[in-house]
């Protein structure tokens, strides 16, 4: 069971966060540049890689990063 209902926004979208605070989701920033060892999420596809594809392998990509954030900080418990 998590303790911290809480969420880690780790988008630097502004329409992100005004969508939240609309829906009455508490959220704390999470910004990644200050991840230490942190993975760069190259947003390229790959040659022949069908849309779908990339923005799921995008999905999982930038889902491992703000994990390895929350992780390093310490930001969960269980």
């Amino acid at each position: 069971m998590l303790v911290d209902k809480r969420i880690y926004l780790a988008s630097q979208s502004p329409r992100r966060r005004e969508l939240l605070k609309q829906i009455g989701v508490a959220f704390d920033m999470l910004p990644l540049r200050a991840v230490a060892g942190r993975m760069d999420v190259i947003e390229i596809p790959r040659a022949g890689e069908a849309a779908s594809d990339f923005a799921q392998r995008m999905a999982a990509e930038k889902a491992t990063c703000g994990w390895r954030a929350v992780d390093t900080r310490h930001l969960l418990r269980l």
